[in-house]
């Protein structure tokens, strides 16, 4: 509902520059989480960039035209640019540094990804996302139990945060914390409005354990992702790419991999740190698949 009041705005004072970023935010942000299709792209970058002309000293103009260069353009340096500008025009934005942060171990700047959380954790100590995102990167490196750690300050923090329990228990999967992996991801499909799909998992869990659970709540879910393709509605890629690779099966999920790297948002370039795809790496197309993304 949010999204017709910028263009309202904009007709009531086609010079205020915050509106068109209200507008390129709303674009920007739907396309890079795959909450709305990548054709929202270049209505995007036309909103931001008309903001930047009536104002250059815009940071979060600048924050958001990083990704309108990255997840849309892939062009990492110019991003990394915006980046940049945005954090010097607004030192103390947690949010902008979180991001680019969490890019930055996109291409294997681990170390300088970490100092950018610890800066930010510094200059915004009650930026909301300062757990979750961190919490994210150790997760990408491996490091399960200190994402643990900050997964748990988040949901202490927010308790309703339906992506931090996901998260949450992705992490304890990979602790091998079973029982706690499946509470969490309850939660997170409660909070998401999806109570059948959580109380099937459950009951599915009690009955047939761990890895029967997961295969038939994927199997769930993958009707319902077709169903949803069926009426027109835009599915993401790596909504299906992560229901094949639950259900075992590697040769589709390879497929709906190489449709993953193609659409134009963040999911394309998580690909290459989140442990959920271990299971693809030591195949060589996983790495053949992935060529295409920008290394530098």
């Amino acid at each position: 509902q949010v999204r017709k009041y910028f263009p309202r705005a904009i007709e009531l004072d086609p010079s205020f520059a915050p509106a068109y970023v209200g507008l390129g935010s709303y674009h920007a942000f739907g396309a890079a989480n795959a909450i709305l299709p990548p054709v929202h792209w270049p209505a995007a970058e036309t909103a931001l960039q008309k903001a930047l002309e009536l104002d250059d000293t815009l940071a979060d103009a600048y924050h958001l035209l990083a990704g309108v260069e990255l997840y849309y353009k892939r062009n990492w340096p110019a991003a990394e640019r915006a980046f940049l500008r945005g954090a010097e025009l607004n030192p103390s934005s947690g949010e902008i540094r979180h991001h680019y942060g969490l890019c930055l171990v996109l291409f294997g700047r681990s170390e300088e990804g970490l100092a950018q959380i610890a800066l930010a954790k510094q200059l915004d100590p009650f930026f909301p996302g300062l757990h979750l995102f961190a919490g994210r990167i150790l997760f990408f490196l491996r490091d399960y139990d200190g994402a643990i750690a900050y997964f748990t300050t988040t949901l202490e923090l927010q308790p309703t945060n339906a992506v931090a329990h996901e998260h949450f228990g992705d992490a304890c999967e990979r602790k091998g914390m079973l029982h706690e992996a499946i509470t969490q991801w309850c939660a997170s499909l409660t909070l998401g409005g999806q109570q059948e799909q959580a109380q099937f998992l459950e009951q599915a869990f009690a009955a047939s354990g761990f890895d029967a659970a997961v295969r038939a709540l994927a199997q769930r879910q993958l009707q319902h992702l077709n169903e949803r393709s069926a009426r027109g509605e835009y599915v993401p890629a790596w909504n299906y790419l992560t229901a094949y690779l639950r259900l075992g099966d590697k040769e589709q999920a390879l497929v709906w991999l190489a449709k993953t790297v193609e659409e134009r948002n963040w999911f394309a370039f998580e690909t290459r740190v989140t442990p959920i795809l271990d299971p693809l790496r030591n195949d060589q197309r996983f790495d053949q698949i992935l060529a295409v993304l920008p290394t530098k």
